[in-house]
């Protein structure tokens, strides 16, 4: 089963930055440890220009480019329908 969990997720998954990131790497990692299921996380990363994916034990990470301006706005415009055009190209189930 492909589960895909949109979240912050920091650049080390070593060492994460705040609770958000915490759990975001925890809950990968243990998921992850489901043989049926294969994980991956998309995040968005201000500095980023481009588009990357990287493994991690077991979850691959979508590293998006975030957009300028208010989060807020962001999550309610735009922004939103590209991560949901992105999730779909990625047919989670």
């Amino acid at each position: 089963m492909k589960v895909v969990i949109v979240t912050h997720y920091p650049e080390d998954p070593n060492a994460p930055k705040g609770g958000v990131e915490a759990v975001s790497v925890n809950l990968a990692r243990s998921l992850a440890a489901f043989r049926d299921l294969e994980i991956h996380v998309v995040t968005a990363e201000a500095r980023r220009s481009t588009e990357t994916r990287e493994g991690w034990n077991g979850v691959t990470i979508h590293r998006l480019p975030a957009p300028k301006g208010s989060v807020l706005l962001n999550v309610l415009g735009p922004w939103r329908r590209l991560i949901a055009s992105y999730i779909l190209k990625l047919a989670p189930d």
